[in-house]
């Protein structure tokens, strides 16, 4: 499904230039894997800023991030701890931003998550947790924090055949909640369904409908459905 809203609660990706590890070990009944990574995401994340105004990382300055998922017992579960520590800006810029924008001021982050999946004959339950907090120099508050989580439900109506590769049903809730200099706490709760069609394992059509209940904000009118088709090669 699409836009999940817990990902505001990271205020940037690192996913662009750097350097990164990974590795998996497997013993009897037990595994895990993991991944370490130095990088740097796009300059602004490329996008338009969100409605809470959540900054995003304005400099090239490399970012730590880090993952460790871990198989207990079975295949069938898997758990994950995610760390993420970088600047995301330097100094105060009084030119390009009010003094109610916390994009104004030099910053720092620190940013914990947790997600698990869990497959029993045809459902998956996915899930994970986001928190992160912006620490900010000379500003009127010295830190802003944000979290946010969703669950997310995958039935499979029907598994491989001649015709098609798979087709499945997914149900998800996610919430977000986001402190700011100048709008005091945004929070949002989305809620979707939708179907995958896989066509082959490289062609896949999708059907969601998705709908956004902001608090403590305007409403939007941001609902709606998306129609998809993905081809990879």
């Amino acid at each position: 499904l699409v836009s999940p809203a817990a990902g505001e609660a990271v205020p940037a990706h690192y996913n662009e230039t750097g350097v990164m590890l990974e590795g998996e070990w497997i013993s009897g009944r037990f595994a895990w894997n993991g991944l370490i990574s130095l990088g740097n995401g796009p300059a602004s994340f490329d996008l338009h800023d969100n409605e809470a105004h959540t900054p995003y990382d304005h400099n090239g300055n490399r970012t730590v991030t880090a993952r460790l998922g871990v198989f207990p017992a079975t295949t069938n579960l898997q758990v994950g701890l995610s760390f993420a520590n970088g600047v995301l800006r330097e100094g105060i810029d009084a030119n390009s931003f009010p003094a109610t924008d916390a994009r104004r001021f030099g910053a720092d982050f620190i940013a914990y998550g947790m997600d698990g999946a869990y497959r029993s004959g045809k459902v998956e339950t996915r899930s994970y947790w986001y928190w992160s907090e912006e620490r900010l120099e000379a500003a009127p508050v010295p830190s802003l924090n944000r979290n946010g989580g969703t669950l997310e439900v995958v039935y499979t109506i029907a598994k491989k055949t001649k015709e098609i590769t798979g087709l499945t049903a997914n149900g998800r809730v996610g919430t977000v909640k986001e402190a700011s200099l100048s709008d005091g706490v945004f929070r949002r709760t989305q809620y979707g369904l939708g179907i995958n069609w896989r066509q082959t394992d490289q062609i896949v059509f999708k059907l969601e409908y998705f709908l956004h209940d902001e608090q403590n904000t305007r409403e939007l009118d941001n609902n709606g459905f998306v129609l998809s088709a993905t081809a990879t090669f």
